[in-house]
């Protein structure tokens, strides 16, 4: 399925547009990397909002009860709570609802993406990032120019998911479970920004890397390198 979307991306993506994936583990600051892209001038995308977009259509809601046997989305919005007890968790039912999940929302993502880069190509836009957290896990990470990964010590990220957002050291361990290690993102991401200081810190961090990103032009890939 990541290899077939992967390949219409590439035939749909506009050429000359760069397109930066900006991913991190949860409670990293991705987030707050990509406040300071923006307030830099960069057009930043978030695959969390399109995933939420893609499960407020109708069709994909209702492909989800079906699957999953149950009403997930009362009066058509999203029951956050009964999808996170579906997908996170470390047994295997947990990573194939994870993956049944992905399976359904990513296509209508993808779509998303592309309409939203015609239309940002269109006007005048060159560089795009686009910020998920899911990158490698969801095989994802060819559609992609570059990946910049935003790192944290794993204390301080547990710090920041129990006191900024309310999660229990029980759900944040959850999350870590069905996301790929910190350290192996970095080793495969082509730029790394720690965030282990404070937002001063993390300011300059990303300013000093703009810098080098804003000359990168986008990468070719032969058609053998997408499968």
């Amino acid at each position: 399925m990541a290899t077939t979307l992967q390949q219409a991306f590439s035939e749909a993506k506009p050429e000359d547009l760069v397109l930066i994936g900006l991913t991190g583990g949860i409670g990293s600051g991705k987030s707050a990397v990509a406040s300071i892209l923006r307030d830099l001038g960069e057009t930043v995308l978030s695959a969390d909002s399109l995933a939420k977009e893609a499960m407020l259509k109708k069709e994909v809601q209702g492909a989800i009860n079906e699957v999953f046997e149950q009403e997930l989305f009362p009066n058509g919005t999203i029951d956050t709570q009964a999808i996170a007890e579906l997908v996170f968790g470390e047994s295997e039912e947990h990573r194939e609802n994870l993956e049944t999940l992905n399976s359904i929302v990513h296509p209508f993502v993808i779509e998303a993406l592309i309409e939203k880069l015609h239309q940002l190509h269109e006007s005048g836009v060159q560089r795009v990032y686009n910020e998920s957290a899911l990158i490698y896990e969801a095989g994802f990470e060819e559609i992609y120019d570059y990946i910049v990964s935003v790192t944290a010590e794993q204390p301080l990220r547990i710090s920041r998911l129990t006191e900024q957002r309310g999660l229990t050291k029980e759900e944040v361990k959850l999350r870590f479970t069905n996301q790929m290690s910190q350290e192996d993102k970095d080793k495969l991401a082509d730029f790394t920004i720690a965030n282990n200081g404070n937002i001063e810190q993390l300011q300059q961090a990303v300013e000093n890397l703009h810098i080098v990103l804003s000359f990168l032009q986008p990468r070719r890939r032969d058609d053998d390198e997408m499968e």
